[in-house]
């Protein structure tokens, strides 16, 4: 659960950076959802857990008249999982939020 939480988090850092914010006084949404799926080896058992989902991302990013910058995002995972030797079913619900205000300040 934890190397999931770390991907989602990571995953929500790659897309603001990716999404570069134009200074405009209005927000700007960033809303996409993500198919994701992949293995991994349990760490107590060693068993392949093999996983299928989608990650839902919402970034709104608002530049005031003062030039602060403020960004929100948003991202939730919902996978379903199963253990390929032992049967086991899963399922994992996540969320990650991250909120930033800033001002840059330029030189004259």
């Amino acid at each position: 659960m934890k190397r999931i939480t770390v991907t989602l988090a990571v995953f929500c850092m790659l897309v603001c950076l990716c999404h570069t914010p134009r200074v405009v006084n209005a927000e700007e949404v960033f809303n996409e959802r993500v198919p994701v799926s992949g293995a991994f080896a349990d760490s107590c058992t060693g068993e392949i857990i093999q996983f299928t989902g989608e990650i839902h991302v919402v970034i709104t990013n608002t530049v005031t008249p003062q030039g602060v910058t403020h960004i929100h995002q948003h991202a939730n995972l919902h996978a379903t999982a199963v253990g390929l030797t032992s049967g086991n079913e899963y399922e994992v619900n996540a969320s990650k939020e991250i909120i930033l205000s800033a001002k840059a300040h330029y030189p004259i």
